[in-house]
């Protein structure tokens, strides 16, 4: 059970390289909250979720990654970027080839991207 939502807890949007954590928006956890109920029973794993600086470019990351703003999670399993939009997500990112979406944010303008086969944005 969670502690900030009834199934997520504080400690899935730590960074993974220092502990730090960053809340998300209330709104971004209503929305994690529902796709998790509604699509996702037996669970939803946020892969990666807040990232200080280090660990965001660490790992590859943009230099103005919503990663690094606290309002961004990446999560498996994948879904479609209709049903990320659906569920109110603004900041949309998909694997080019299968269409999965990869990174779900709350920034403030939609944006929708796709990741090529190794992960980078063309």
């Amino acid at each position: 059970m969670g502690d900030l939502t009834p199934h997520f807890s504080r400690s899935e949007f730590a960074c993974k390289h220092c502990g730090k954590i960053v809340i998300p928006p209330s709104a971004m956890l209503v929305a994690l909250e529902r796709l998790r109920v509604e699509r996702f029973p037996k669970g939803l794993v946020l892969v990666s979720a807040y990232r200080c600086p280090i660990h965001n470019a660490a790992v590859g990351g943009k230099k103005a990654s919503r990663h690094l703003a606290g309002d961004a999670v990446d999560i498996h399993p994948l879904v479609t970027v209709t049903e990320a939009h659906h569920y109110g997500f603004r900041g949309i990112g998909a694997q080019r080839a299968s269409g999965l979406v990869v990174h779900l944010d709350w920034r403030p303008t939609p944006a929708l991207w796709f990741y090529d086969a190794n992960g980078a944005t063309p």
